[in-house]
């Protein structure tokens, strides 16, 4: 005896053209459902994005990023040191240097001159200030990381 396949299939069609879909199946098969696309559309455009202002939200802020690298760093660091932690939370390529520029301008880091490259440490003022950062983030309410 032949085994009976039943096919599951799901069409996209406009809505002018059901009648005369049915019609050419006259009874051979059993309509489950026929639903509109628009809610599904709608579904994908409320799908929560990344974005915020424009910018793509990363999970911590390229000031934060800047002291946390130099902070876990059991000496001083290079400016290729943050460039890797940088690209590694998917931030532009050189989004590191302005960021390294405020924080030294800010007294947030220092730099030093050590065998002609320039090396970076956490300042007291920038050590408070990641406190403070961590603190925020415990308190604020948790939200999704990418």
């Amino acid at each position: 005896m032949p085994i009976e396949i039943i096919l599951d299939v799901h069409l996209r069609i406009r809505p002018e053209l059901l009648d005369t879909v049915l019609r050419v199946l006259d009874g051979s098969c059993e309509v489950v459902s026929v639903n509109s696309s628009e809610a599904e559309r709608d579904r994908a455009r409320r799908k929560k994005s990344v974005y915020r202002g424009g910018v793509k939200n990363k999970g911590v802020s390229g000031e934060e990023l800047v002291l946390r690298t130099v902070s876990e760093a059991k000496t001083t660091v290079y400016a290729r040191t943050v460039r890797d932690a940088f690209r590694a939370r998917q931030f532009a390529d050189t989004s590191h240097s302005a960021s390294l520029s405020k924080s030294i301008q800010d007294g947030l880091v220092g730099m030093k001159m050590a065998g002609g490259l320039k090396t970076y440490s956490l300042t007291g003022k920038g050590a408070a200030r990641l406190d403070a950062l961590k603190r925020m983030r415990l308190s604020a309410p948790q939200e999704a990381q990418p």
